[in-house]
């Protein structure tokens, strides 16, 4: 079972991983950003989308530099992108 607050990413009971999140404006847009990190503080991906109540995310992965595009359901981005890396052995 996965489960995110408070920055932390929670599988099992256990810190598996933590997330910040952060928003800012340019060229009229909202610009939301997820960075996320191993236990040790390692990052291992940046998440970011444009506009309010975004769905698609990019999200880059450190490792190997690759993007991907992900698809999130309102109000739990945090989740659904962690669970994506976590499916691909990122985190």
């Amino acid at each position: 079972m996965l489960f995110t607050m408070g920055g932390q990413i929670k599988q099992d009971g256990k810190v598996i991983g933590t997330f910040k999140e952060n928003s800012s404006a340019g060229s009229g847009k909202m610009i939301y950003t997820i960075s996320y990190f191993l236990p040790n503080g390692t990052k291992i991906a940046e998440a970011t989308s444009e506009g309010m109540n975004a769905k698609e995310w990019k999200v880059v992965t450190m490792k190997d530099n690759k993007a991907h595009n992900v698809t999130t359901t309102l109000g739990r981005d945090d989740e659904d992108i962690a669970k994506y890396l976590i499916d691909l052995y990122y985190l």
